[in-house]
């Protein structure tokens, strides 16, 4: 009879402290290895020590989906990650693999593969009035950055409530991703809601002030398309005079301030 035996390190005893390194390689983008750093768990909870190897095991396999999302918001959608503890490849690893008796070494290999551009990309929900010269930020052949999607929709929807649509808000958003092109074609869709206009001003709360001292000094007109930039600038000078310990402005029905 033949016997085999193979010989392997002592792994950290149960409740024993031990240490690991992280290394990010394969990625020469530096902002998004900077994102990819705020974003893993392995390298933000580096310097505190653990006691189960079981512990990094799984900060390691709850990363890989974590960066994977980070390679995507930067248009790397057919990136690949792998995540090695030890010289063992994460999705195998058994925690009595890990070494006792010095820092474990943890090397998350990142592949972002080409960047994918803006293809297509269709506006919907602009109208009506005051909406015809709405568009987004984003272009065709831009990269296709999670953040430029959520920057255009915050522009849009800023746009739409200027142009006299308090209750605007962004609808569904569409993302068709085409990896033999390597583009994402993109869908937004404004819910502007109902105009608003402004009417009659109802002033409380007034102790010392004269009511047509206030009125005087608004700066709209019965009817005038509702603008938060001009209320807000009413308030603020309002403020500034400082007569009044506070200043809230409420709208009141659908088409009064």
């Amino acid at each position: 009879m033949i016997l085999g035996w193979i010989l392997m390190p002592p792994s950290p005893s149960f409740g024993q402290e031990f240490s690991y390194q992280v290394e990010i390689k394969g990625a020469e983008n530096t902002e998004l290895v900077k994102t990819v750093e705020a974003s893993s768990n392995l390298v933000q909870l580096a310097k505190t020590p653990l006691t189960r190897t079981s512990i990094l095991i799984h900060r390691g396999r709850s990363d890989e989906k974590r960066i994977q999302n980070v390679l995507k918001s930067f248009g790397y959608f057919s990136g690949k990650i792998q995540i090695e503890i030890a010289g063992h490849f994460i999705k195998n690893i058994l925690p009595s693999q890990i070494p006792a008796g010095e820092p474990a070494k943890v090397v998350i290999f990142i592949s972002t593969g080409t960047v994918f551009l803006f293809n297509q990309i269709k506006l919907q929900g602009t109208d009506l009035p005051g909406l015809e010269d709405l568009s987004p930020a984003i272009k065709t052949g831009n990269v296709a950055k999670g953040q430029a999607v959520l920057d255009a929709e915050g522009e849009l929807l800023a746009r739409t409530k200027l142009a006299g649509y308090p209750h605007a808000r962004m609808g569904k958003r569409v993302l068709r991703v085409n990896r033999k092109k390597n583009t994402m074609d993109v869908i937004l869709t404004v819910v502007p809601g109902k105009s608003v206009l402004l009417g009659d001003v109802n002033i409380q709360g007034l102790e010392q002030v004269e009511r047509d001292f206030i009125f005087k000094r608004i700066p709209w007109k019965y009817g005038d398309r509702y603008d938060p930039g001009v209320l807000e600038g009413f308030r603020s000078d309002l403020s500034g005079l400082d007569l009044f310990s506070s200043i809230k402005m409420t709208q009141i029905g659908r088409a009064h301030v």
